[in-house]
């Protein structure tokens, strides 16, 4: 089984298990508390990271969201459905609708919806769904990984391998002969 940071197999099993869906909230957990302490940050580059590292972390955020959401989904429809999103709430705060402005008074409403249109936001919205792919995917990666993993075979019971060359002869012999029948006439 694939390890996840170094986490032994019996974690790694259990943050994989129903199509990483542990593992997937605990991310989004995580990006969502960052995202909300980027706009709070007090310190170096405090103007990049209020005002634009918040947008790469909100795409992170939705694409989790979205794949718990619907799990069915493809990676990339799920970042696209956050993608599009983040984007058209950027469109919203350049057209300031009269509903939007009271809605965002509301400190909370503010952080997650935005109060100003900056174009820029667009290349961190880009640089979040590229972070997101990358995310989604190995999550994706290590849940096949660990359900293409053969069963154990039970105590006692034999396990034959459909590789020939780690057959005994005998076994061999067995499955020539279903592949090949021999007559004796």
């Amino acid at each position: 089984m694939k390890r996840i940071l170094l986490l032994p197999p019996r974690i790694t099993a259990r943050l994989t298990d129903n199509r990483g869906l542990l593992l997937r909230i605990i991310l989004m957990t995580l990006v969502l508390i960052t995202a909300l302490y980027t706009k709070e940050y007090k310190g170096l580059h405090q103007l990049i990271i209020n005002n634009h590292v918040g947008g790469v972390m909100y795409v992170l955020f939705g694409s989790l969201l979205f794949s718990v959401l619907f799990p069915g989904l493809k990676y990339y429809w799920l970042v696209s459905m956050a993608f599009g999103l983040t984007c058209m709430l950027e469109f919203i705060q350049y057209f300031q609708f009269p509903f939007m402005v009271q809605l965002t008074r509301i400190k909370a409403f503010a952080y997650l919806f935005g109060v100003s249109f900056n174009p820029v936001d667009f290349i961190y919205y880009v640089a979040g769904a590229l972070l997101s792919v990358f995310v989604l995917s190995a999550i994706m990666l290590t849940e096949v990984t660990s359900t293409a993993m053969p069963n154990k075979a039970q105590p006692g019971s034999p396990q034959r391998s459909q590789n020939p060359s780690l057959q005994g002869p005998k076994e061999r012999i067995n499955m020539s002969e279903q592949a090949h029948p021999i007559t004796i006439a």
